[in-house]
């Protein structure tokens, strides 16, 4: 009897080990640049000392041994400048009206992308990339869009990125959008020397751009709508 209750003293004891231990591990973490691992409760703590929109969740970082570990970048001056880039009010009248730059390039599913292979269509254009904070925040807009237009074979939209496909990859298990995705297009986005993202453009059937702009905006849907709806 004595070795029986031995026995289930042990077994309890090694319960309550192993479940303080998957507690502890279900917690939420992060780890910061410099190597130091914060609790959630200093979260808001670090919001006040690096300040909350200079914070930015690193897609691409998993911990094998701890899952619920989420690295944390911050975004220098010039980074954060970019990526608060205010849409102007009119379109870049710099590209407006010239031939669109032509590339060929792969999709997600591995299959080409040509542009002078879409003359004849109106070809919707958004620039962005994975840790863009206000291009993630204009997808919900863009989605509807893609299927306000869904049935027009004569639509298309493309997500032009220079991340490459795995980090699309896993930004895709947290996201929706329902451009088709082109990665590794970072040649692409440099050619239209852009400083602030996201970009988003409208080429007409014979291959000439007629909107170009760059910034977040509200009712942007709305807008390249309207133009889409023209251009048709």
């Amino acid at each position: 009897m004595i070795k029986i209750k031995v026995l289930f003293s042990a077994l309890a004891l090694s319960a309550g080990i192993v479940s303080s231990y998957a507690q502890e591990k279900s917690k939420k973490q992060y780890l910061l640049p410099d190597g130091k691992i914060i609790g959630e409760d200093k979260l808001d703590s670090l919001k006040t000392a690096w300040g909350e929109d200079r914070i930015v969740k690193d897609l691409n970082y998993q911990d094998k041994n701890n899952p619920n570990i989420q690295k944390l970048n911050y975004l220098s001056d010039e980074e954060l400048a970019m990526l608060k880039g205010q849409i102007p009010d009119k379109p870049d009248d710099s590209y407006v009206g010239k031939p669109a730059v032509d590339f060929n390039l792969t999709d997600m599913d591995g299959k080409k992308v040509s542009l002078s292979e879409l003359k004849g269509k109106v070809v919707v254009l958004n620039f962005w990339f994975t840790l863009c904070k206000p291009c993630v925040k204009e997808m919900p807009e863009l989605n509807e869009l893609t299927e306000k237009y869904k049935n027009d074979k004569d639509v298309v939209f493309l997500g032009i990125t220079f991340n490459n496909t795995e980090d699309v990859k896993k930004f895709m298990s947290d996201h929706e959008f329902n451009y088709r995705i082109i990665p590794n297009a970072a040649e692409l986005v440099s050619g239209y020397n852009m400083s602030i993202f996201p970009h988003n453009a409208i080429i007409d059937k014979n291959g000439i751009i007629k909107y170009f702009t760059g910034g977040y905006k509200e009712n942007l849907g709305m807008v390249l709508s309207t133009f889409i709806d023209m251009l048709k």
